[in-house]
């Protein structure tokens, strides 16, 4: 039989750790959405651009090179 201390106990410690879960979720979606691509869900580099050339995060992320030549 659950003694009153307890029962105090279990109810003191059911909120605190439906708290600590959650500030562990929010923990995670942090850190997953300040390494991860919002669009195609790949690995950032350490630059925080997208390495996919194919999403268009990562092509407006990616480093302006030398121009192709114009040919008439």
């Amino acid at each position: 039989m659950a003694t009153p201390y307890t029962r105090r106990l279990l109810l003191a410690l059911v909120p605190l750790a439906m708290i600590i879960g959650a500030a562990g979720a929010v923990t995670y979606f942090i850190w997953w959405d300040a390494t991860h691509c919002v669009l195609c869900r790949s690995r950032l580099d350490p630059f925080g651009r997208c390495p996919n050339p194919r999403c268009s995060l990562g092509r407006l992320t990616a480093e302006a090179g030398p121009e192709p030549a114009q040919t008439p």
